[in-house]
């Protein structure tokens, strides 16, 4: 029974992790952490944690807190990682891993000296319908084009650090574009060359609401990532074009909704699955040795690669080529 700690328990973690920790085999609700203590200790009654804080380094301190789960504005996700790595605590990280490919490495490594598990909540990783889609992809014959489209509406309040890149690193394409971008990574490899366009279409923000990224991918055949937080709806969120067929997912959110995939004139209905439980549940069976992570810290690491390429390409207006 893994005992968990929250850093940074508003937000992502209050809606998804911890509902999932509550839920899920071979975990439990330690510690929570916010800023506030009296909404710190609101979270840890509403959800039965046994411990509540208004700094991370109660977390880092506590002797019953095994593994830490790092939900903070993306530029404390280093600093944390490195602290929990330094605190023998497992650890599991919010997406986008890091502000840049340099700290994603550094988070990494210390985790390997340090001989702790790290992994990314790439959640789309887990889900069944990537699994059910990723055994017909023999039978599509070589790929030519992959795309996958992530759209939702989502209005900013000024003020909210997802609006200031020194703290986000980025707009859509760092917060959802993530996402996708590792889903088409997860699926058919690395990368060598990027392109790619971010701007405004909805929303005056300093950072993006929408991006186009082009991928070639170093086992052949391209990908495209669409996002935006402009688009109030989303059809086909996934289609994938081969030499030999093709595949079309349909789902109107691809974290809380159930997927239908048509393949070769067969639909397969995919039930909804709460990511964030499969995930949780797979980290315990990964500390325990029995399965090897599915989006270990090195996935993570190369995302920020590939994004980080991504911007270099907007904003220069060029491919970008990963080494």
């Amino acid at each position: 029974m893994l005992r968990w700690g929250i850093i940074g328990a508003g937000g992502v973690a209050k809606r998804r992790t911890i509902p999932a920790i509550v839920k899920a085999e071979g975990a439990r609700l330690r510690a929570v952490m916010v800023r506030d203590i009296e909404r710190a200790e609101s979270i840890a009654r509403k959800f039965g944690a046994e411990a509540w804080y208004d700094r991370a380094e109660g977390v880092l301190e506590d002797p019953e807190v095994e593994v830490v789960h790092v939900a903070t504005p993306v530029y404390l996700h280093r600093e944390f990682v490195l602290k929990a790595a330094e605190a023998g605590k497992h650890v599991l990280c919010e997406k986008p891993m890091a502000m840049n490919p340099a700290e994603a490495e550094e988070m990494v490594e210390a985790c390997r000296r340090a001989g702790v598990v790290l992994m990314l909540a790439f959640v789309l990783r887990f889900h069944p319908g990537v699994r059910a889609l990723r055994e017909v992809l023999d039978e599509l014959g070589e790929l030519v084009l992959a795309r996958v489209q992530l759209l939702k509406y989502t209005p900013r309040n000024q003020g909210e650090w997802r609006l200031d890149p020194r703290l986000s690193g980025g707009g859509v394409l760092m917060d959802i574009g993530s996402h996708a971008l590792d889903l088409l990574c997860f699926l058919f490899g690395e990368v060598e060359e990027v392109w790619a366009q971010v701007g405004n279409r909805e929303f005056s923000w300093p950072v993006e609401d929408t991006a186009q990224v082009g991928l070639k991918f170093a086992g052949g055949g391209f990908g495209e990532a669409f996002v935006s937080f402009g688009v109030p709806a989303m059809g086909r969120f996934l289609e994938v074009y081969g030499t030999k067929g093709s595949a079309f997912v349909e789902a109107e959110s691809p974290h809380t909704q159930g997927w239908r995939i048509t393949s070769g004139g067969k639909v397969v209905e995919v039930p909804y699955a709460d990511l964030y439980r499969e995930l949780v549940e797979h980290f315990s069976r990964v500390v325990e040795g029995r399965e090897e992570p599915l989006a270990p810290g090195e996935a993570g690491w190369y995302n920020m690669k590939v994004l980080e390429a991504a911007y270099i390409s907007a904003e220069e207006g060029r491919k970008v080529t990963l080494s």
